[in-house]
């Protein structure tokens, strides 16, 4: 597993994040760390050891054959989570679903507001 990070800020005595009780001068200088997203999750609710790719792969050949009975559905995002209060216990997926028109109408609308703030 491998998280994407950013350090946001120092904690140092000139920018303190929280009030602390002992003198600043003993305080190095740290970093504040945050998790801007995270990448190779595995789920596993039974010990299976599913993947991000082999979700990433369903959804695209899920994707691939709503386009070949001719629902032009895309997926922007998804996630997942273990639902643990469940017999037997699965995975929930929540999906963004955006239809290829409003998609391609974005990128253009993208582009549109790139030229304007050069």
């Amino acid at each position: 597993m491998r998280d994407a990070d950013t350090c946001t800020r120092f904690l140092s005595e000139a920018d303190d994040a929280v009030s602390l009780a002992f003198k600043k001068s003993e305080i190095p200088r740290l970093p504040l760390i945050s998790i801007a997203y995270r990448t190779g999750n595995i789920l596993s609710i039974n010990g299976e050891n599913t993947t991000e790719q082999h979700v990433m792969n369903a959804l695209r050949q899920m994707v691939q054959k709503w386009k070949q009975q001719g629902i032009y559905i895309d997926i922007s995002d998804f996630t997942l989570y273990p639902k643990l209060d469940a017999f037997p216990a699965r995975s929930v997926m929540f999906l963004e679903l955006v239809d290829e028109n409003s998609q391609r109408d974005n990128k253009v609308i993208n582009q549109q507001q790139k030229n304007i703030t050069k």
